[in-house]
């Protein structure tokens, strides 16, 4: 679910922005009640529902264009 750029073990880990907005989602979540597992998978279910809607909205906007 989030996967740091720099996999190299004995270095610092560096995330891009996706991952810590994905981070801070989790932690909002828990500090509302979630567990850990029920905030990643409702954020994981956020981006997708999110991905799928960019895809739709960027699919018409290619079908009016043309």
């Amino acid at each position: 679910m989030i996967d740091s750029e720099n996999e190299v073990e004995g270095t610092t880990r560096r995330y891009n922005y996706l991952n810590i907005k994905k981070i801070l989602l989790i932690q909002e979540l828990i500090d509302e009640g979630f567990t850990l597992d029920a905030a990643a998978n409702k954020v994981e279910n956020r981006m997708k529902n999110l991905n799928e809607k960019l895809a739709n909205s960027s699919s018409e906007k290619d079908h009016t264009i043309k």
